[in-house]
């Protein structure tokens, strides 16, 4: 569910940024595109428990990343990409989720054969509650020596 809101979200900042000009796929249609478009997806979604919590919630830490390819129109590709590249930067610093602000870090671009490959990380801790079963009583007794 993460995944998917945060794709939503990428797609939400790219179509305030670029508008309706340009088309926004969440699916490979290899057939089907409607050049300059973008195709956004995640390549990598780990969950790492992290350890230290003492009630009966585990905090889990998510460096996602994502990835967007940009598919210019037909002229001047290279230096069309560069540009898009620069915008992808500013529209994708902060992303607005349902749990607040998300900040985009390790941006990097790549162009060839005549796509712009553009990827960027969310990361975000949860807290996920567990139904953790109490110790059963406990009796102590104690005596005291004359």
């Amino acid at each position: 569910m993460i995944v998917n809101e945060i794709l939503g979200c990428i797609a939400q900042a790219l179509h305030g940024e670029f508008g309706d000009g340009y088309a926004i796929y969440d699916e490979m249609k290899e057939q089907e595109l409607k050049e300059p478009c973008f195709f956004v997806f995640s390549l990598s979604a780990p969950d790492s428990l992290v350890l230290g919590i003492r009630d009966s919630s585990e905090r889990h830490y998510r460096p996602m990343q994502f990835g967007i390819q940009y598919f210019p129109a037909e002229h001047n590709r290279k230096s069309e990409c560069n540009d898009v590249a620069d915008r992808l930067c500013e529209c994708l610093e902060w992303i607005e989720a349902s749990d607040g602000p998300l900040i985009g870090d390790g941006m990097d671009r790549a162009y060839s054969d005549g796509v712009l490959t553009f990827t960027l990380s969310y990361s975000l801790y949860t807290l996920r509650r567990s139904e953790k079963t109490a110790m059963g009583s406990l009796e102590q007794g104690t005596t005291v020596k004359e």
